[in-house]
């Protein structure tokens, strides 16, 4: 992620969760996976991963569903009841 830092300088690192969607699409990729599904609590990851453009859905997942959930290209939102 390019971001600008104070002083005008750009940071060229990736997050965490940047290398994590990288990897899972280029995984599903490989593997010919059908589908990527996101555990996610405000769909951010899930956004992150279709930021990677996988040839592949991605299924996000959560509790319930928000206005926090925007949808991108290839993303599916689905809230779940969790047993507890």
């Amino acid at each position: 992620m390019v971001g600008l830092l104070g002083g005008g300088q750009f940071e060229a690192s990736m997050t965490q969760v940047e290398a994590l969607a990288s990897s899972a699409v280029r995984a599903a990729d490989k593997l010919g996976a059908a589908l990527i599904i996101v555990f996610t609590g405000t769909g951010r990851t899930a956004r992150i991963v279709a930021k990677y453009r996988p040839p592949v859905p991605v299924l996000a997942v959560r509790r319930e569903t928000s206005p926090e959930m925007i949808i991108t290209q290839k993303s599916v939102p689905k809230p779940v009841a969790l047993c507890s």
